[in-house]
């Protein structure tokens, strides 16, 4: 699907705690270079985007997102989001680790304000990771 024939060339510019994170993730999962492992991630990006645009109709989704508390704002942000999309969220499961917080959020209705709920979570200063399982 991808060619890798004709290879373009981008610079990015990354933390340093994130560059390391790639350099042992590189190292033990034996990947050929940043590249590879950057082309990889990307591949598993564009299919999760493709997949999340075909869907339609209601679901039933658990939402699960990280986040830095020590953020400023970020919970104050997190929680008005929640707020507007009440009707959508059936319940939620809030933890922490440290300065990373755990959100576990069930929900069902419209996959399409499902979509936009992502997306908003997603924007959001100091979060991490937001994932959707999707029935």
């Amino acid at each position: 699907m991808w060619g890798e024939k004709n290879l373009g060339t981008i610079n990015i510019s990354l933390p340093d705690d994130m560059t390391e994170k790639i350099d042992k993730i590189i190292k033990e999962e034996n990947y050929a270079s940043r590249s590879e492992l950057v082309r990889d991630a990307l591949r598993g990006f564009f299919s999760e985007v493709d997949w999340m645009s075909r869907l339609g109709g209601m679901s039933l989704a658990v939402v699960t997102m990280t986040f830095n508390i020590e953020r400023r704002g970020t919970l104050d942000e997190i929680g008005r989001i929640e707020h507007r999309y009440e009707h959508l969220i059936l319940t939620s499961l809030h933890n922490h680790m440290e300065k990373t917080c755990l959100e576990i959020i069930l929900t069902k209705g419209s996959t399409e304000k499902l979509k936009e709920l992502i997306k908003l979570l997603k924007a959001v200063r100091g979060v991490e990771v937001v994932r959707a399982t999707v029935v």
